[in-house]
């Protein structure tokens, strides 16, 4: 059984992860603040977005190794928020 706290997370927007990426940064990252999240790697992080390009595209991922946010078929990290 999860702890309370931990049942409260969930995937943040493509919009809400963006704000964690630190563009002054080079890449190939991680492009955010490691005091913070020193657990981050320089990969996509899954979002709960959906690509509005075309029916059926995968959901979005915010790549920490470039801030770039896009469609992202495969197996990704998450990153999840309260």
């Amino acid at each position: 059984m999860l702890p309370e706290r931990d049942l409260q997370r969930r995937l943040p927007s493509s919009n809400e992860l963006q704000t964690l990426v630190d563009y002054a940064k080079p890449s190939p990252g991680p492009m955010t603040d490691v005091a913070a999240f020193p657990d981050a790697l320089a990969v996509p992080y899954w979002t709960v977005s959906f690509s509005k390009m075309s029916v059926g595209a995968p959901a979005m991922t915010v790549n920490f190794k470039d801030g770039t946010a896009v469609p992202a078929p495969g197996m990704n990290r998450v990153r999840c928020v309260r």
